[in-house]
């Protein structure tokens, strides 16, 4: 979809920084590689001076492209050039000149409904792991009763086969002369 430039022009009227512009280029379906701003229409959503763009110009921060006017050349930037440069800036701008007080009890209050969410959920998951210890602690000691049960069977039957499988004891031959009994 195309806009024209009237409507292009009160889209750049209304945004208060280059993102903002973005933002409504992009809403608009506009590329913002093909829209161009000069530098009177960049300084107040730079929020910065002429001097700054000037000398921006002039270490090759910013190329602009030149277009003869009557009154001389004319520098033309795309709103994407801008926002390579100034975007980064404008962020550092705005978050010096927001109150770090609100903004830290803002974090704050949202980092504490997060941990609260973390913690209900690490105690929940925690009383399930209770449990399962708890069932497994019962497993264990019925395991070990059976465990002694079997050592005992198996007692049992080790002296019993020992008994079945031995052969009579001999008697010494003090008592096979004088105590058997004839």
């Amino acid at each position: 979809m195309n806009l024209q430039k009237p409507e292009v022009t009160r889209a750049i009227g209304e945004a208060k920084t280059l993102v903002d512009l973005k933002t409504a280029l992009d809403l608009a379906g506009v590329d913002s590689s093909t829209v161009e701003l000069t530098i009177k229409q960049v300084l107040p959503l730079a929020k910065v001076t002429e001097r700054t763009m000037r000398r921006y110009i002039s270490s090759g921060r910013l190329i602009p492209r030149e277009v003869a006017t009557a009154n001389g050349k004319q520098h033309l930037f795309t709103v994407a050039d801008l926002l390579a440069v100034f975007e980064t800036r404008a962020d550092l701008i705005d978050r010096a000149r927001s109150n770090p007080i609100e903004d830290l009890a803002g974090n704050v209050a949202a980092m504490t409904a997060g941990f609260n969410d973390v913690i209900k959920a690490q105690q929940s998951e925690a009383q399930e792991l209770r449990a399962i210890i708890e069932a497994q602690g019962r497993i264990i000691e019925e395991l070990r009763a059976e465990q002694r049960d079997t050592r005992a069977q198996i007692h049992q039957l080790h002296e019993t086969t020992v008994k079945a499988l031995m052969p009579p004891a001999r008697r010494s031959w003090f008592a096979r002369l004088f105590l058997e009994k004839k």
